[in-house]
C-alpha cells in the first residue's frame, strides 16, 4: 500500500472515531440546549430533583432537622430559617420556634417564636402574625395551656394568659411552668426522613442540572474543557470531511476524464 493510500485510510479511520465521540457530546449539548430554550414553558426552575446519588454528586449533604412540637395532628419545626408543617414549608420563621398548641376554639394552631406569635388555619394558611408580643414583648420561653384550654405564653418577663378570642393578654402568676411547654420532641423517624429528602431536593432544580450538562460543569472542573473539545472535534470533522469530499470529487473528475480519453482513443471497428 502506497504512502498516499495509507494517509487516506488513516484519515477515514480518525474521521469515524472523532465523529463517534463528537456525536455523543453534540447530541448532549443539542438536547439540553433545546430544553433550556423552553425553560419557562417547561417550568424547569420549579422541578426539583431528589435522587440521593445526584445530590451527593453536587455535595448537597444531609439536612439537620431539629426537634419540634406537635399540634393539631401536625408536627412543626424550623429548618434553616423556614417553618415546616410536617413536610410542607409554610413561611420564614421569626426566630426560633418555642412552642405550638392547637386551639379547638377557634380551631387554629398557635405557634410561638422568640418575638412573635403565629395563628394558622387548619389548611396551614397563615391567619395572623401577632407582634409585638403582649407585655414587655418577650423573649418567649414557651407555650402552655391553662385548665380551661386557653393558651399561656411564657416569657422571660413572666406569663401571659389570653382571653377566649385571643384579643387580650393578661399577666398570670404561675408557680412553675409545665416542663412539656419548654421541651420540644424529636420528629417521628419516617416523617424526619421524608422531610430531609424534600429539603435536600429543594436545593437542586432540573434547570440547574441541564445547565451544568450543557456547559459540562456537571463532570467537574474539566467538564467545560470536555465540551470545548467537542467544539474542536466539530472543526476537525469539518476539515477532514472537507478533505475527503475534495478527494472524492477529484477522483470522480479524473475518472470521467480518463473514461472520456479512452473513449476517443478507442479504434473504430469495421465490418
Amino acid at each position: 500500500m502506497s504512502r498516499h493510500h495509507r494517509w487516506v485510510r488513516a484519515l477515514y479511520l480518525w474521521h469515524r472515531r472523532l465523529g463517534a465521540v463528537a456525536a455523543l457530546l453534540v447530541l448532549l449539548a443539542a438536547v439540553t440546549g433545546l430544553l433550556l430554550n423552553h425553560s419557562d414553558r417547561l417550568h424547569l426552575d420549579r422541578r426539583h430533583l431528589q435522587a440521593a446519588w445526584l445530590l451527593d454528586w453536587y455535595g448537597i449533604g444531609p439536612v439537620r432537622v431539629p426537634p419540634g412540637w406537635q399540634a393539631g395532628g401536625h408536627w412543626y419545626t424550623v429548618v434553616d430559617g423556614t417553618l415546616y408543617r410536617d413536610e410542607r414549608a409554610l413561611a420564614r420563621a421569626r426566630g426560633n420556634l418555642r412552642g405550638a398548641l392547637h386551639l379547638p376554639e377557634p380551631g387554629l394552631d398557635l405557634l410561638a417564636f422568640d418575638h412573635a406569635l403565629l395563628l394558622l388555619e387548619p389548611t396551614g394558611e397563615i391567619a395572623e402574625w401577632i407582634e409585638p408580643l403582649p407585655g414587655p414583648g418577650g423573649p418567649v420561653r414557651g407555650l402552655a395551656r391553662l385548665e380551661d384550654g386557653r393558651p399561656l405564653l411564657l416569657t422571660d418577663a413572666g406569663a401571659w394568659a389570653a382571653d377566649a378570642e385571643l384579643l387580650q393578654w393578661h399577666p398570670r402568676e404561675i408557680q412553675e411552668p409545665p416542663s412539656a411547654a419548654l421541651s420540644p420532641s424529636p420528629l417521628p423517624a419516617p416523617l424526619r426522613a421524608r422531610l430531609v429528602r424534600r429539603i435536600r431536593g429543594q436545593a437542586l432544580t432540573l434547570e440547574r442540572v441541564l445547565l451544568d450538562l450543557h456547559s459540562g460543569r456537571l463532570f467537574g472542573a474539566q467538564g467545560p474543557w470536555l465540551m470545548d473539545g467537542a467544539a474542536v472535534l466539530l472543526v476537525l470533522l469539518s476539515l477532514s470531511g472537507g478533505l475527503l469530499w475534495v478527494r472524492q470529487a477529484w477522483l470522480r473528475r479524473r475518472h470521467r476524464r480518463t473514461a472520456s480519453t479512452l473513449g476517443r482513443a478507442r479504434p473504430v471497428q469495421r465490418g
